[in-house]
């Protein structure tokens, strides 16, 4: 499915406070999940299932395609999801995949100002509105031992600046065997470097959770809280949002085994989301009683970030 793009060039970026954040009306994403309403149910059954979707859903004005440009190359791969103003989040190895692809080294600045010799940017599809809503990412930050970063967007398109937020609920719940998840995100990412022209596969697959791993399913290759489910996962959907039933988010896509016959499931992991809660970050946003280093925790505090199932989470220093 074929997607325009603005011509991507490398912009200034200016520090600046974020003005106060208008009051977001409910996001009700159940109107998506949910009985009489259901978008899901209606087109897929309890089964596990992969569909393409059409170019534009209501998930696709939070959920990104990120793209880097580095001189007058482009490369496209992997998918953020907005969680708040300004805030997105991502699979840990997009990020670290991006930097040893254009710089062949590990990121030297972790955390703080975007510090790669590329530019990335997230591109998101809204509805009724002609152009994209185009973001460069200014600021990075790493959460620790688990495969999540999260990522400052600073508006870069029209459509972005004059954006209104409205973010999904985040749940921070640990999911139960049995729970059917939903994800989704941009498969078969491309850029023709000549034409700038970038296209892609919206893919959404439905499965179900298999097994839950609260602390880590192993101590090499996924050392972090996540859990197994029966979908499948294509390359590009990496760092895509996992909803539970009740439309919330509750987890990023991080890997995907694919099966040896036709008559086995596959086998995916979702990264937890509760050890982005203890991540510090530094968005100025004017609702904070101060601006500096806090953890993401506060933005709850301040309503800024709508969560679920974080009352039991505490943070020691």
């Amino acid at each position: 499915m074929g997607k325009g793009d603005k011509k991507s060039k490398k912009g200034k970026i200016v520090s600046k406070s974020f003005g106060k954040c208008r009051p977001r009306k409910k996001f009700k994403l159940k109107e998506l999940v949910h009985k009489k309403n259901s978008h899901f149910r209606k087109k897929f059954s309890k089964k596990s299932t992969f569909k393409s979707n059409k170019q534009f859903n209501i998930i696709t004005e939070f959920s990104l395609s990120l793209t880097t440009q580095k001189g007058d190359k482009s490369y496209a791969s992997g998918t953020a999801v907005i969680i708040a103003p300004y805030l997105a989040i991502t699979a840990k190895h997009v990020i670290e995949d991006y930097f040893e692809l254009h710089d062949r080294k590990s990121i030297k600045k972790k955390t703080g100002a975007f510090s790669g010799t590329f530019s990335l940017f997230a591109f998101q599809t809204l509805n009724n509105i002609k152009d994209d809503g185009v973001w460069i990412i200014s600021r990075l930050w790493p959460c620790q031992e688990t495969d999540l970063y999260l990522l400052m967007l600073t508006p870069y398109s029209n459509a972005a600046k004059n954006y209104k937020w409205r973010c999904p609920p985040v749940s921070f719940s640990l999911p139960k065997v049995g729970d059917r998840m939903s994800a989704f995100g941009y498969s078969e990412s491309k850029i023709d470097n000549e034409s700038n022209f970038l296209s892609y596969e919206t893919s959404t697959s439905i499965g179900k959770v298999i097994e839950v791993h609260e602390k880590m399913r192993d101590s090499v290759r996924l050392n972090f809280p996540c859990f197994m489910v029966n979908s499948r996962f294509d390359g590009g959907m990496s760092g895509g949002p996992v909803f539970n039933d009740n439309g919330e988010l509750c987890g990023l896509i991080c890997s995907s085994l694919e099966p040896l016959s036709i008559h086995e499931p596959h086998v995916s992991y979702v990264t937890l989301l509760w050890p982005l809660l203890r991540t510090l970050i530094d968005i100025p946003y004017k609702e904070l009683d101060k601006v500096g280093i806090y953890p993401v925790m506060k933005l709850i505090e301040y309503n800024i970030l709508h969560a679920v199932g974080h009352e039991n989470i505490k943070i020691i220093d």
